[in-house]
């Protein structure tokens, strides 16, 4: 039986309190940061309780104010992990006395995505689900936590916060990116990280990792380098599992495992790729993986290729990806020495 508050960081923020904030004007994009910004997202939220065995529940709770009809498109559907649980999904929409009437989905039975009703210019839109992620048989009882960014790169972020509960007294690591803040400890156990008012975070069109512009925070057990090398291994492998988003998308671009050339199917999927799937840190509602990347037209365009080609039956592996400078001599110098550390660590 799982333990609301423990389990799952209940009860969630006021999201009526927190929308009704943001129509009355108290939290509005400035006139510098609104252009080509299509939402104001309001709150950020990620849960994640760890338990002995090296399974996590992961909760998140997020609110946006959508801004244009760009931003009606995208959240018009909301992928969901596996076996994931909705705690809410509810649309606020303004009324012309300056109430917010919530409207929720008829049918919840869906459970790969919510599809939320009466999206329009204006309207804010939140969402909350929780779902179980099993121990890694290669690392259990250790852990990798996810990679919470608290900025996007597509629109003013203004609160973002990532809760992590552990056994009291657990070692952990923590990597972080940009000016994150160390997290408060309000009881043993439980840590969080909180960041306010963040402004929209521009990427380069061809920047191979956006992300990485991104303040982000990421928690694992404390491993040794034979379990931490393992762990990445099993997340990569899930990260280009091929789903049915990705083969939906193959079969939109009518590109079969059988059929033409090999060279000709690769640049095939690169072009699709290229050209229908945008560069970024991820969608509002999803991560880096392949199968989100495939149903938000959005993410790490490598992962999605690789997982393309895997289902297109082209055999591909990853060597080495990123780190190009201006400098061409630098970049072969920072490409040598990831060879030199790989080196040494598989010794």
């Amino acid at each position: 039986v799982l333990d609301p508050r423990v389990d799952l960081g209940l009860p969630l923020a006021d999201g009526h309190a927190i929308a009704l904030a943001s129509l009355a004007g108290g939290e509005q994009p400035d006139d510098e940061e609104a252009v080509s910004v299509s939402v104001d997202i309001l709150l950020d939220e990620h849960h994640a309780r760890v338990f002995p065995d090296g399974a996590i529940i992961h909760r998140v709770h997020r609110i946006v104010r959508l801004l244009d009809d760009g931003a009606v498109e995208e959240l018009g559907e909301i992928p969901l992990q596996d076996d994931a649980e909705v705690l809410v999904a509810r649309t606020w929409k303004p009324t012309p006395d300056g109430r917010l009437q919530p409207i929720e989905p008829e049918d919840m039975v869906e459970k790969t995505a919510i599809s939320l009703p009466a999206l329009e210019a204006g309207a804010v839109a939140e969402v909350a689900w929780f779902w179980i992620e099993p121990p890694t048989p290669r690392v259990a009882p250790h852990w990798l936590g996810p990679s919470f960014a608290f900025e996007s790169d597509r629109g003013h972020t203004r609160r973002a916060r990532f809760v992590l509960r552990t056994a009291p007294g657990e070692t952990v690591r923590v990597a972080t990116s940009g000016p994150v803040p160390p997290p408060t400890q309000p009881e043993p156990g439980l840590r969080v990280w909180t960041m306010s008012g963040r402004p929209r975070v521009l990427v380069e069109p061809l920047d191979p990792r956006p992300d990485r512009r991104l303040a982000t925070v990421r928690v694992t057990s404390d491993f040794g380098v034979e379990e931490l090398r393992a762990a990445y291994r099993d997340a990569l492998v899930e990260a280009v599992r091929p789903t049915p988003a990705v083969d939906a998308l193959l079969e939109e671009a009518g590109i079969a495992a059988a059929e033409g050339a090999p060279l000709d199917r690769l640049a095939a999927l690169q072009r699709l790729v290229i050209e229908r799937i945008q560069a970024g840190g991820g969608s509002l509602f999803g991560g880096g993986g392949a199968s989100f990347t495939a149903a938000t037209r959005a993410g790490q365009r490598s992962v999605l290729l690789v997982s393309l080609c895997r289902r297109a039956g082209l055999p591909v592996a990853t060597v080495m990806a990123g780190g190009y400078g201006r400098c061409v001599d630098e970049t072969v110098q920072i490409h040598l020495q990831t060879v030199r550390i790989a080196v040494e660590l598989a010794q």
